[in-house]
C-alpha cells in the first residue's frame, strides 16, 4: 500500500512539472509557416494515390460489367435461343475473356506501380519475310531493339489512346445528353422503354471509355514520371551496356589484341631464326609474310567471334556476322584486284622490285614492294614516294641500265626550253623545276611542263651560228679568200676573248647567194661550260665578222627594193 502510494504521488508530480514547462496558449493563432518541401513532397504523393485509388475502383466497377455480361453470354449459349447463333456468341465470350484478363492486368499494373510486361517470358512470334533459319539467327537482335525501343513506342501509344478516348468521350456525352432530353418529351410507354435502354448502353459505354481513359493516364502518368534526365539516361545506358554487352565486346577486343600480338612475335621470331632467315626480298620470305597476313587478317576475326560465342552473347554475334558478310559482299567485286595485288607482294606481278617504272609521267626504281611501295628517283629532291600497293596495278615496270638518266637536266645545268627560256637549273623536285634566269630572276615550271618543253642542255656543249652577208663586188674571191681571211680574222679575235678557252673548233663556209648579197656561214663549237654566253657567242661571232670587213675594205651590202614602172601608152 505505501509504494503504491509512492508511485502515486511521483506521477502527480511529473505531470504538475508537464504543466508547468509547456508553452502558455495565445488567444490569437501565430501565422502558419509556409510548407516544407517534404509536406508538397507528401502532398503530392497522397493526390497521386487517391488518383490511383480512382482509377482502380474503375478498373473494378469495368470488370464487374463485363463479367456480368460474360455470364449473361455463357447463359446464352446453353440456352434455347443459341440455336443457330453459337458461333456470334461464342466469339462474344472470347472477346469478353480478353478483355477480363486485360482489365485484370491493368489491375495488376496500377497496383503494383511497375510494368508487368518484364515478367512475360514467353515471346511473341515475330513476323519476318525470310526463310526459318534466317528468322531463327535474327530473332535475338530484332527482340534486343524492340527492347531497347519499347518505352517511347509505350509512351506514343499510350498518348494516342488518351487521344482517341478524349474525342470517343465528347460524341459519348454528346449522345447521353442528347438521350436524356429525348426520353423528358416522350409520353409512349413502348419507346421511352427503348430509349431508356438505349441510355443506360450508352452510359455503360461512357463508364468503360471513362476507366480506358483513366488506365491510360494513369499508365502514362507513372511512365513520365520515371523519365529520368538526359544525362542519367546517358550513364544508366552506359552502365547498363558496360555491365552486359559492353563487357563481352571489351574482352572480346582484349583477347583478340593479345592474339595479334603473339602472332606478330612469332612472326618476328621466325623471320630472325630459323629457315625464313633470308633476306626480306627473297620469295619465300614474301609467300611466308602474305600467310602472316591472311592469318592475321581471318585469325583475328575467328577469335572474337569465338569469344562472343563464349560468353553467349548473340546480339553481339549475329552483327559482327551481319557486318562481316556485308564486307564480304561489298567486296566481291574487288576479288581480282587482291589477286593482282597477291601476286605483286609475292614480286611475280606487272611491277617488280629493283625495276624501273613511269609514275605520274616521272621514272622511278622500285626500291621496296610491300603493301607500301618505295619509289626512288635520285636525280630529283626529295624524289622518294610511299604509295599504296593497290596504285600499282595499272603499272608496269622494266629492267634499266645503269647509265640510263633519271632526269633530263641536274642542278646547276643550263637549259633552253622549247618556249625560248634560257636559263640555269636552280632546283628540281617531283613537284617543281626552278630556272635562274640572266638577271637573276626565277622561273618556276611543274616538273611535268617542264618535261614537255623539251629542255635543250647546254652545259654538255652547244654550237653558236651567224650568218653574214657580202656585196656582190667580191663575188671572184668570196669562196676563197674572203673565206680564210675572215676565218682567220674571228678565230684570233675569238681566241683571244673570254670565250677562247672553251672554243672546240670554228669554221667558215659559203652558205648562200642572197637577192642582195653573198651569204656565208659562221659556226662555233663550245665546250659546256661556256653555257652561260650561249646567247652572247652569236653577237660576238657578228662583232667580229663587221671589224673584218671594215678592216679589208669589204662593203656589207643591204635590202635594195627595186620599183619597175610601166611606160605611161596614152597621150598626154
Amino acid at each position: 500500500m505505501g509504494k503504491t502510494t509512492e508511485r502515486l504521488a511521483a506521477i502527480l508530480v511529473l505531470a504538475i512539472g508537464l504543466i508547468l514547462l509547456a508553452p502558455p496558449i495565445h488567444a490569437e493563432a501565430e501565422p502558419e509557416a509556409a510548407p516544407s518541401e517534404e509536406a508538397l513532397a507528401a502532398a503530392a504523393a497522397a493526390q497521386a494515390v487517391a488518383k490511383r485509388e480512382d482509377s482502380l475502383r474503375g478498373i473494378m466497377a469495368s470488370r464487374e460489367a463485363v463479367a456480368t455480361k460474360l455470364r449473361a453470354r455463357q447463359n446464352d449459349l446453353e440456352s434455347d435461343a443459341a440455336v443457330g447463333r453459337q458461333q456470334e456468341i461464342t466469339a462474344d465470350i472470347t472477346a469478353l475473356s480478353l478483355k477480363l484478363e486485360e482489365l485484370d492486368a491493368n489491375f495488376t499494373e496500377i497496383a503494383a506501380g511497375i510494368d508487368t510486361k518484364s515478367f512475360e517470358t514467353t515471346p511473341k512470334a515475330e513476323q519476318i519475310n525470310l526463310g526459318q533459319e534466317v528468322r531463327e539467327l535474327l530473332a535475338p537482335l530484332i527482340k534486343e531493339l524492340k527492347r531497347a525501343s519499347s518505352r517511347p513506342r509505350e509512351i506514343n501509344r499510350l498518348r494516342t489512346e488518351i487521344t482517341e478516348a478524349e474525342e470517343q468521350l465528347e460524341l459519348i456525352r454528346r449522345a447521353v445528353a442528347n438521350l436524356e432530353s429525348l426520353l423528358d418529351g416522350v409520353k409512349d410507354r413502348r419507346l421511352h422503354e427503348k430509349l431508356k435502354s438505349e441510355l443506360a448502353s450508352w452510359q455503360e459505354q461512357l463508364q468503360k471509355t471513362e476507366t480506358d481513359h483513366d488506365i491510360a493516364a494513369q499508365k502514362l502518368d507513372q511512365m513520365l514520371s520515371e523519365r529520368t534526365s538526359i544525362g542519367d539516361a546517358i550513364r544508366n545506358v552506359f552502365q547498363l551496356f558496360f555491365r552486359s554487352r559492353g563487357r563481352n565486346l571489351l574482352l572480346a577486343l582484349l583477347v583478340t589484341g593479345a592474339f595479334l600480338v603473339l602472332l606478330r612475335r612469332l612472326h618476328r621470331q621466325a623471320m630472325r631464326s630459323g629457315p625464313l632467315q633470308q633476306p626480306a626480298n627473297s620469295f619465300w620470305a614474301r609467300v611466308f609474310n602474305l600467310l602472316y597476313v591472311l592469318a592475321t587478317i581471318v585469325g583475328g576475326i575467328l577469335v572474337f567471334l569465338i569469344v562472343l560465342y563464349f560468353f553467349g552473347d548473340w546480339v553481339l554475334l549475329i552483327v559482327v556476322l551481319l557486318l562481316i558478310f556485308g564486307v564480304l559482299w561489298a567486296s566481291k567485286q574487288a576479288i581480282p584486284k587482291f589477286w593482282i595485288q597477291g601476286t605483286l607482294l609475292l614480286d611475280m606481278g606487272p611491277v617488280r622490285e629493283g625495276e624501273r617504272l613511269d609514275y605520274d609521267g616521272l621514272p622511278f626504281r622500285v626500291d621496296s614492294l610491300n603493301f607500301y611501295t618505295d619509289l626512288v628517283n635520285p636525280a630529283l629532291s626529295g624524289g622518294h614516294l610511299r604509295i599504296p600497293i593497290g596504285d600499282l596495278s595499272a603499272l608496269r615496270s622494266r629492267p634499266f641500265e645503269a647509265d640510263e638518266p633519271w632526269f633530263p637536266t641536274t642542278v646547276g645545268e643550263w637549259v633552253l626550253l622549247s618556249d625560248g627560256t634560257y636559263g640555269q637549273v636552280g632546283f628540281q623536285s617531283i613537284e617543281i623545276v626552278d630556272l635562274r634566269l640572266k638577271g637573276d630572276s626565277h622561273k618556276i615550271y611543274a616538273t611535268r611542263d617542264f618535261l614537255s618543253l623539251s629542255p635543250l642542255k647546254l652545259s654538255t656543249g652547244f654550237r653558236a651560228r651567224a650568218t653574214f652577208g657580202l656585196d656582190y663586188g667580191l663575188q671572184s674571191i668570196i669562196t676563197s679568200e674572203v673565206v680564210r681571211t675572215l676565218e682567220t680574222s674571228v678565230r684570233e679575235r675569238l681566241t683571244a676573248s673570254f670565250l677562247g678557252e672553251y672554243l672546240i673548233k670554228m669554221r667558215v663556209g659559203f652558205e648562200a647567194a642572197g637577192p642582195s648579197s653573198l651569204d656565208l656561214r659562221i659556226v662555233a663549237d663550245f665546250t659546256g661550260d661556256a653555257a652561260s654566253a650561249y646567247k652572247i657567242a652569236p653577237r660576238l661571232l657578228q662583232e667580229y665578222c663587221v671589224d673584218t670587213c671594215n678592216a679589208n675594205g669589204w662593203v656589207i651590202p643591204f635590202g635594195q627594193l627595186t620599183l619597175h614602172v610601166a611606160p605611161n601608152t596614152e597621150s598626154s
